[in-house]
């Protein structure tokens, strides 16, 4: 049913025609602006809100001067990793290299990384560690390596984040190393 603009209202309500209950929108100019800023602009959230960066964090901030730590997470999108003859739509795995800290970021990494997207991941990543960094809602990821910092001039981590094909394994690896100083 179409509806029609009322003529004892302002252009921005509208009744509908045969209808015995008047059906009315009143629009203002300030909750158009929020709607468009909650419906617009969610890649302008900040990384806070993610629980999956509270483990990266963590596994970053908890590497003392002079270690470096790192971890590795394989996908791999419609089989199995190569060697693996089980047939799968999927398969995923993160190695950390006993640290502790990083098992906690691998753990968050398993239970919510995308398998089928993994430039995501590697920006999931990034945003977490740098939130000033931003992409664009358009921008994927397939081969990469970024370079930053985490913490402050005197105390943190540099990172590498790096995302690349393993053609041998096929398998996406998105790895993060970090390095304390």
């Amino acid at each position: 049913m179409a509806l029609r603009p009322s003529l004892n209202q302002s252009p921005l309500r509208f009744a509908a025609p045969y209808v015995g209950v008047r059906l009315s929108m009143d629009i203002s100019r300030a909750s158009f602006l929020i709607l468009l800023a909650v419906f617009i602009c969610p890649a302008m959230a900040t990384d806070n809100n993610d629980p999956f960066c509270k483990p990266i964090n963590a596994f970053v901030e908890s590497i003392k001067p002079d270690e470096t730590h790192e971890i590795t997470f394989l996908t791999a999108w419609g089989s199995n990793f190569k060697g693996n003859s089980e047939p799968v739509l999927s398969a995923k795995r993160c190695e950390y290299e006993g640290y502790e800290p990083a098992s906690l970021a691998c753990k968050a990494l398993m239970e919510s990384a995308s398998v089928e997207f993994a430039g995501k991941n590697a920006m999931r990543v990034v945003s977490c560690l740098s939130p000033e960094t931003q992409f664009a809602s358009g921008i994927q990821l397939k081969n990469v390596s970024l370079y930053f910092s985490h913490g402050t001039d005197e105390r943190g981590s540099d990172i590498v984040v790096e995302l690349a094909e393993d053609k041998a394994l096929g398998a996406m690896v998105l790895k993060v190393v970090a390095s304390g100083y």
